[in-house]
């Protein structure tokens, strides 16, 4: 029998990504909600704060320092003299890339930060995948939410129906970005994003577990996929049992077992696994850096479905007196030896199941108001590469898009912010009411 929901408790001690729908205050400081802008492909965040304290007005009026510090991805902190207040953030930001917009004389302050789209934008140490440890044993993912493997309806794979719809779901986890990236590097093990790596991964599991991909011979069921890293080989088999249906995100689910290939258990299961070759498993390849984001997904989805409590001092990881490889030590084996009854059906599976580990894969969906979902038709973005790798984008009037300046002059830049394009000052007029949000003139 399942265990019921266990409550999740709350996290103060670290800064939370929900985006706050009420105004903050504190100690004389009224933050709203971080509101959001585009400025030639860039989103920002601007948080505007109200001076509402007397004390602290009459500093800000005489021309006390204003300054912002980070104390986390997503929470800045307002220094106003030697008073100050924690500006929480929906997205992750740099203070570094951050600007401050001060009326002394209205009394507020705005914030504006640029939001940082890849982790190795920053110098913070986190993953896309964050693990929350709350106490001895207590973990739980951080941004992905939490799944009751045996609540969610299971889709009869067995009745030859019309599974269609799954690749028009999952094709919708892709950006306009993404889809460019992979028309580009057709051929290539990567497309230069490791995120877009593992979602093309994700999308390949799903279409050939419902029998929609090329390996999968028109059949629906069970099947076993290889992680295979260049220049590694096999370094997870991900033992998949069947298709579910997540209501609450409209999409699908795929319910499976993992098994992270130490070293200790390619000795023990050499044959095994040629046999799993044989039987036609299939090789999902990538390259080191998107294995170790492989690895966090992984952990990540085992904490958000898992229906088993981790031991008092469990470390999270697979901990041995054997020196196994860095890279396969992300899981431990709390959870493992229960599979379903699905797992038992298939024979050539049964030698792993006390190491196996149930896990549950979704795809993962690009955020509209930081990602284009809408397919680029003119085909007039053609992007060079992600992940910090800066594409060249086209100048042109952030109003009309025009290519010129107005006589066939060149395009004039907003002087106060140094990124809004223009055609001509009729143009920079009519953006002007929209555009002074962002702009640090």
């Amino acid at each position: 029998m399942p265990m019921v929901a266990e409550q999740v408790p709350s996290v103060s001690d670290i800064a939370t990504p929900v985006f706050r729908s009420s105004t903050l205050s504190f100690r004389g400081f009224i933050s709203s909600p971080a509101k959001f802008n585009r400025v030639n492909g860039q989103l920002e965040m601007i948080t505007h704060i109200d001076v509402s304290a007397e004390d602290k007005k009459s500093k800000l009026t005489a021309g006390d320092q204003v300054k912002i510090t980070q104390k986390s991805p997503c929470t800045f902190c307002l220094h106003l003299g030697n008073s100050g207040i924690d500006v929480p953030l929906p997205f992750p930001a740099l203070a570094s890339t951050s600007r401050i917009r001060v009326a002394r004389k209205s009394g507020w302050i705005e914030v504006i930060t640029p939001v940082v789209m890849d982790p190795s934008q920053s110098s913070f140490n986190f993953t896309r995948f964050p693990i929350i440890k709350q106490a001895p044993g207590e973990f739980y993912s951080w941004n992905l939410p939490r799944l009751f493997p045996d609540v969610l309806p299971k889709l009869n794979l067995s009745m030859n129906a019309d599974l269609s719809w799954i690749k028009t779901n999952v094709s919708t986890s892709f950006s306009s970005r993404e889809r460019s990236l992979h028309e580009e590097h057709m051929n290539a093990i990567s497309t230069g994003d490791i995120l877009a790596d593992l979602k093309e991964n994700v999308f390949s599991l799903l279409l050939n577990s419902a029998g929609l991909g090329p390996m999968s011979n028109g059949k629906a069921g069970p099947r076993t996929f290889f992680l295979d890293m260049e220049g590694e080989g096999v370094m997870t088999i991900i033992f998949f049992v069947g298709i579910r249906l997540d209501i609450n995100d409209a999409t699908v689910v795929a319910d499976s077992y993992v098994l992270p290939l130490v070293p200790e258990l390619v000795g023990i299961f050499g044959s095994e696994l040629y046999t799993l070759s044989e039987k036609g498993a299939v090789s999902l390849k990538c390259t080191k850096p998107a294995y170790k984001l492989w690895t966090s997904f992984i952990k990540a989805s085992v904490e958000r479905s898992r229906i088993w409590s981790h031991k008092p001092k469990c470390p999270g990881k697979l901990q041995d007196r054997l020196s196994f490889y860095p890279l396969q030590q992300f899981l431990c084996r709390c959870g493992a030896g229960t599979p379903a009854r699905e797992f038992a059906e298939v024979a050539e599976w049964q030698p792993f199941k006390p190491f196996v580990t149930r896990c549950l894969f979704t795809p993962l969906f690009p955020v509209p108001c930081m990602e284009s979902i809408i397919p680029d038709l003119k085909g007039l973005s053609k992007l060079a590469g992600m992940s910090g790798n800066t594409a060249t984008k086209e100048r042109m009037c952030s109003v009309c898009k025009a290519k010129e300046g107005s006589g066939n002059g060149k395009l004039l830049t907003c002087t106060g912010c140094g990124k809004a394009i223009y055609c001509s000052k009729t143009c920079q007029k009519k953006d002007w009411k929209q555009h002074k949000i962002a702009c640090r003139s």
